[in-house]
């Protein structure tokens, strides 16, 4: 179906401002999850673990942090200028975490998810552990 004036498109010219800014930066994450070296189990140690490593790292470029998890901790590099100068701040995090896990006995692993966690170690450090009596759902017989 043709238009009026055989135009179908906008002819109305529209002009977009954009504040400048400064070039892109770039930071990571990494979350490393604890872990017993010799049977590669989960272990919820990251709090005490935490207070020193969260102390050590106040003052630099890169923060070592609590999860959710006690078994899990996580390393944040700066606001880096290239993807190398972030990659080196979470190198020096993983340093500093190596110094205090490997004389405590603990492993590092990463991995998108640990394939057997045990309920155990399920826990947030802010959170009181449950055991399944207490979460299961209460109520009568099935029968």
């Amino acid at each position: 179906m043709s238009r009026p004036g055989g135009c179908a498109c906008q002819t109305v010219l529209v002009t977009l401002d954009f504040a400048p800014s400064a070039r892109s930066t770039v930071g990571l994450e990494w979350e490393v999850m604890l872990a017993d070296p010799k049977t590669g189990d989960l272990v919820g140690r990251a709090p005490e673990l935490l207070h020193a490593l969260e102390e050590a790292s106040a003052d630099e470029r890169h923060t070592v942090t609590g999860e959710l998890l006690t078994n899990t901790i996580e390393v944040t590099s700066g606001v880096g200028e290239t993807v190398g100068h972030a990659v080196e701040d979470i190198a020096q995090a993983i340093t500093e975490v190596r110094a205090a896990t490997d004389p405590a006995g603990i492993a590092l692993l990463s991995a998108g998810s640990h394939p057997s966690p045990s309920g155990s170690i399920r826990r947030s450090p802010t959170r009181p552990a449950t055991t399944p009596s207490s979460s299961a759902p209460s109520g009568g017989d099935a029968t």
